[in-house]
């Protein structure tokens, strides 16, 4: 696919767009899941390192990206040694992947919905309703579902800073002491999770084909990776120091319960984490929407013949169809537990999708080099 003439993703709107589909759950439940899988307050190293090996991803697929302006990753490895119908797997892995995002972020949205703020709505209609919207969205095409991130971005960071700054009289130290009390293992354990919490370079596969070649640069990722970093960090210590680490153990969602800390002078304000709640719904719903629309493109460019894939028909049903699979996914675990399990599975198919792009990329650019420079003897 050329993508000339058409829209142009800037480095900003994809940067933003990177945040959105990135901090979804981990926000809320990243210091929960570190401080049982750890033991030790030590999991903002683990986020850390998390951190520094997303920056190597990054910087890698975007070099890699270079080779082929203007095409998704899928496109350029039809094109090699991998072939169409290696290439359609590597899409049905994608489009498994990305239908399991939805399920499961819609899942615990309505649960999280119904703990906070409307208990006496069925689950089913929580999650129709926003598998509705973002069916909406997605009829608007890419650059809508662009634009929502550009307008919710700015509200959610303020928001998150918001509830820390108000909560750092509280904050304490001691809680974190001492660092590296049962050594690095632990830690090194914890990189599991925080590789979880920051999947998101997968949708660069495909996004990364709006940009102009100049746009291709790995600092502005490295930027927003350092940032994603830095929210889950402060998350995690104030966590930790506000409610002790044995307590965040048992806190389903701590960023939710930091809202609740949170004392307005004079009572101007109150119950503050149904604000925090609105807030969460944009990025959840952000991310929802930015996994429907790369299903549907997913689906359109790689599994549709030509004529089915741009007829006016198949725009107007595919995101529905898309959505009636979401709706039955999201109720497949019976509980918040199982879908916690759900979700780690989804990570370790975001795990092999991300890898597995890099590792036939890489090869089908070194086999198309190799190629060139044979024909170039040869002649």
């Amino acid at each position: 696919m050329n993508t000339q003439g058409q829209y142009r993703i800037l480095p900003l709107e994809i940067s933003i767009t990177v945040i959105s589909f990135t901090i979804g759950v981990g926000i809320l439940s990243l210091p929960r899941a570190l401080a049982q899988e750890l033991g030790t307050a030590d999991g903002w190293i683990s986020i850390i390192l998390g951190g520094l090996l997303f920056m190597v991803l990054y910087t890698l697929y975007v070099r890699l990206q270079r080779s082929f302006p203007g095409q998704t990753l899928l496109q350029y490895l039809g094109q090699g040694p991998i072939g169409k119908w290696g290439v359609r797997g590597l899409a049905i892995l994608f489009i498994l992947y990305f239908i399991t995002i939805m399920s499961i972020l819609v899942r615990v949205m309505s649960v999280v919905i119904n703990m906070y703020l409307l208990d006496q709505t069925p689950a089913e209609v929580i999650v129709a309703s926003m598998l509705l919207l973002s069916t909406y969205a997605v009829h608007k095409g890419l650059q809508g579902v662009i634009h929502l991130n550009l307008l919710f971005m700015p509200i959610i960071l303020f928001v998150v800073f918001s509830i820390l700054t108000i909560n750092l009289p509280g904050f304490k130290l001691e809680p974190l002491r001492p660092v590296l009390a049962e050594g690095i293992v632990p830690v090194l354990r914890g990189i599991k999770l925080t590789f979880f919490a920051f999947l998101g370079v997968e949708i660069l596969f495909f996004l990364m084909a709006y940009m102009k070649k100049s746009d291709l640069r790995a600092l502005p990722f490295n930027l927003t990776v350092g940032l994603i970093t830095v929210i889950y960090v402060l998350v995690t210590v104030f966590s930790y120091s506000i409610f002790s680490l044995n307590a965040t153990y048992f806190i389903t969602f701590p960023m939710l319960e930091l809202a609740k800390e949170m004392d307005v002078p004079g009572g101007f304000i109150e119950r503050l984490e149904a604000l925090m709640m609105t807030v969460w719904i944009m990025t959840i719903f952000n991310t929802i929407c930015i996994s429907h629309y790369l299903i549907y493109s997913i689906i359109k460019n790689e599994l549709l013949s030509k004529t089915y894939a741009t007829s006016t028909k198949t725009k107007e049903l595919l995101p529905s169809v898309i959505l009636f699979f979401a709706f039955i996914v999201a109720f497949i675990p019976n509980s918040l537990t199982e879908t916690f399990t759900f979700g780690d599975w989804s990570g370790w198919l975001g795990g092999i999708n991300v890898f597995a792009g890099l590792l036939f990329g890489y090869l089908t650019l070194w086999l198309r080099k190799k190629r060139t420079k044979f024909w170039n003897k040869s002649i």
